[in-house]
């Protein structure tokens, strides 16, 4: 065998054995897109000298974590990670801390322009061990949590799961089935690393939006200065002073944008009154405990 044939070979194995432990990359995606796969080849053999995130949005899901992400990531002194939503601590932790900085720039350059890096994944902070892992992994992170209505969230959320072809229900009917949907998802996937969890994510309409069971974990798991919590409302009512409420907390120079664009705005008709009526008195409960905790009224009704 020749070298050249041999070197051929060596790089095959290479190229197959990151193919296979990628999800984002398998081989209908490599016929369609080759040369993506030396690029990512390139990225997971370089992860060594990558980056890690020096801030993390952790959610919440249709609250205005693109929205945030694609402001901070136009900032000069910010270099994104190569996909927003890189789902290590949910959906990808078994491919390790490797793969896990493949996604980010590197340090080099990081330090070459001043720059931090982050990223952003909203089911983090709905995860049954997300924040746990993070808190492990980056002890030292900037955590952002936005949190919206949760009855607003809830039926955009549900929407969101229409347009995508994962829910088949009327939404009054997704949220009785709700209960039924999620029993024991949260321990399963705790439990098993690779537990399917469409269900737990795509249909937790009202659990997403009970924050009283998730904010708390922030403040056990991270230093209360590393913590910083947006109100989705009072971010797009005010984005310019709460993006530079973003830049203060995270270090770096105020900077304004050209303009705010607000991603993903969902279209669908109003919820109907005693559906919305129905939702504000079961979150009621969960919000004025929220409230009680953060010390924060947020006026949801």
């Amino acid at each position: 065998m020749s070298s050249t044939s041999a070197a051929r070979q060596v790089l095959w194995f290479i190229m197959t054995g990151l193919m296979f432990t990628d999800p984002n990359i398998n081989q209908s995606y490599f016929r369609k897109h080759p040369g993506m796969l030396l690029w990512w080849m390139f990225h997971r053999l370089t992860s060594p000298w990558r980056g890690l995130p020096g801030f993390i949005i952790v959610g919440v899901q249709k609250g205005g974590t693109t929205s945030l992400f694609e402001y901070l990531s136009v900032h000069p002194n910010i270099l994104p990670p190569f996909r927003k939503e890189i789902k290590y601590f949910d959906f990808n932790y078994h491919f390790g801390q490797g793969w896990y900085r493949a996604n980010f720039p590197l340090r080099r350059k990081l330090a070459l322009k001043n720059a931090l890096t982050g990223e952003a994944s909203p089911n983090y902070i709905f995860h049954p061990l997300g924040l746990e892992r993070i808190a492990s992994a980056l002890p030292g992170i900037k955590v952002i949590a936005i949190l919206r209505n949760p009855v607003k969230r809830a039926f955009s959320h549900y929407h969101h799961m229409r347009e995508q072809g994962k829910e088949t229900l009327s939404f009054e009917q997704a949220i009785e089935a709700e209960e039924g949907r999620l029993h024991g998802e949260a321990g399963r996937i705790a439990a098993d690393n690779r537990h399917p969890s469409d269900e737990y994510f795509n249909h937790s309409y009202l659990a997403r939006g009970r924050y009283i069971e998730q904010v708390p974990r922030l403040y056990e798991l991270f230093p209360r200065e590393n913590i910083l919590i947006l109100q989705s409302e009072e971010f797009y009512a005010r984005t310019a002073d709460m993006y530079h409420q973003v830049l203060d907390f995270i270090g770096l120079p105020k900077v304004d944008l050209p303009g705010y664009r607000v991603a993903n705005q969902g279209k669908y008709a109003p919820m109907q009154a005693g559906t919305r009526q129905q939702l504000v008195d079961y979150f009621a409960p969960y919000n004025q405990q929220l409230y009680q905790y953060l010390q924060r009224d947020f006026g949801w009704g």
